[in-house]
């Protein structure tokens, strides 16, 4: 017995999945959905972007960054 799986249902199985014709379209909504977001919701975000744009996974993990920077005072 042959089992097909439709991969977009299986992945999406729980979500929404919004088509757009433009990429202009596309924009819009996702800067309509940031702009929804509480302030709390969105200072969490951006300090995920943060952990994960330094290769943290949580804040546990942070410690003093391992590169020092040093300036010539001359």
């Amino acid at each position: 017995m042959k089992s097909i799986v439709s991969e977009t249902e299986a992945i999406y199985q729980n979500r929404t999945l919004k088509t757009f014709s433009t990429f202009e379209e596309m924009e819009n909504d996702q800067l309509a959905y940031y702009a929804s977001l509480p302030p709390v919701k969105i200072l969490q975000n951006l300090r995920e972007l943060n952990l994960a744009v330094f290769g943290y996974k949580n804040e546990a993990n942070f410690t003093m960054p391992d590169k020092k920077i040093k300036f010539d005072t001359e």
